[in-house]
């Protein structure tokens, strides 16, 4: 699963960066959504088999369950949290007012040397 999503958002961020968006940006976001609640999911159930006797062959595995949970859980919350403020709850633009720069072509006032285009003769 983590490949599949994983190959698609690549693709994504290669067609943005071609100057393309996809339509799919949404369904992106709810399989990388998708993703940690299987693993979250994963992990629970690995936890109640290890809590109810069920042998594991791995070293420290307090360390790596509760590093399991820690890791899906934050990236489940940090996924939502995207997901509610892009999605469910986004924010208006705000206009941004772009007024034009002075130039100072005074260069007592700039500091710096005044250029001028000097024609061949």
């Amino acid at each position: 699963m983590n490949s599949l999503v994983h190959m698609f958002m690549y693709w994504y961020y290669f067609q943005t960066e071609r100057g393309i968006y996809p339509a799919w940006a949404k369904l992106l976001t709810i399989g990388q959504i998708s993703q940690m609640i299987v693993g979250l999911g994963m992990n629970i159930a690995w936890a109640w088999g290890y809590t109810n006797g069920y042998g594991c062959g791995c070293d420290k595995p307090d360390v790596i369950l509760a590093m399991g949970l820690i890791m899906y859980g934050s990236y489940l919350f940090l996924f939502l949290k995207f997901f509610v403020e892009r999605y469910v709850l986004p924010q208006k633009k705000k206009e941004v007012s772009v007024t034009p720069t002075k130039k100072v072509a005074d260069d007592k006032k700039s500091g710096t040397p005044k250029t001028e285009d000097k024609k061949q003769k």
